[in-house]
């Protein structure tokens, strides 16, 4: 079986001011929690929370007392004495193992993570979907019966170039605008128009020539529609 790296302790842990001879009590936060650690590693029940109190004071005499046999418990772990030594000795496999056991929970937890995103890619919608637009004079009603979306549109009736073309635009793909990072459905080759989307806004003021919906309704519509490499959108726009 491989040996357990245990850390070294930087200076003595425990009964503040010691009793005996020897280097000053520390308490050092770090040498407190190796001790807590190895003391709970042996099978003396102790706080793991890095602060010196009663509770560790009394799980190191006791370990002293019992394990190693100590006619006087002083309470104290110093550098690489007796005490250390037996924390070592008889808790460090322990402690060991619970890291073991700490990094396979790890790999495990990351492990299904992995899992759960690829389901999700895989329950990405993958077929195709139509928007239909149907405008009005001063507003829309946009739908998408495979997202179960029918909402309000607008666009800038005071723009000059007018609106988009009335028609079918396919091969369109729910995306995010470059400039804005807003979620949006990209529609290509609209004739006399660069960069139109369906994304969101608050009305037409928002519009500079594209389909303007409310945000919630856009982020549910991109979340349906999304799906790596796009184009599985098909726009029809209708005047009515």
């Amino acid at each position: 079986m491989a040996s357990v790296k245990i850390p070294r302790l930087k200076g003595p842990v425990g009964k503040k001011p010691r009793s005996g001879k020897g280097a000053p009590v520390k308490n050092n936060p770090v040498d407190v929690k190796l001790v807590q650690d190895l003391l709970n590693g042996a099978g003396i029940k102790a706080p793991t929370t890095g602060k010196m109190d009663n509770k560790t004071l009394e799980a190191i005499a006791k370990f002293q007392k019992t394990k190693l046999k100590f006619k006087h418990p002083d309470g104290v772990v110093d550098v690489g004495m007796k005490t250390y030594k037996g924390l070592v000795k008889l808790g460090g496999a322990k402690m060991g193992g619970q890291k073991k056991d700490e990094a396979k929970d790890i790999d495990k937890d990351k492990a299904n993570k992995s899992k759960d995103k690829e389901k999700q890619e895989k329950e990405k919608p993958v077929g195709n979907f139509t928007v239909v637009v149907k405008r009005g004079e001063k507003a829309g009603k946009l739908t998408c019966s495979g997202a179960k979306i029918s909402t309000t549109c607008w666009w800038d009736m005071n723009n000059k170039k007018g609106r988009i073309p009335a028609g079918t635009y396919k091969g369109c793909s729910a995306t995010q605008m470059a400039t804005k990072k807003y979620d949006a459905i990209f529609i290509p080759n609209v004739s006399g128009w660069k960069g139109i989307f369906i994304h969101q806004g608050k009305g037409p003021k928002a519009s500079k020539g594209c389909i303007v919906i409310a945000k919630s309704e856009m982020m549910k519509l991109h979340g349906k529609l999304y799906t790596k490499g796009g184009k599985n959108v098909t726009v029809k726009v209708i005047d009515v």
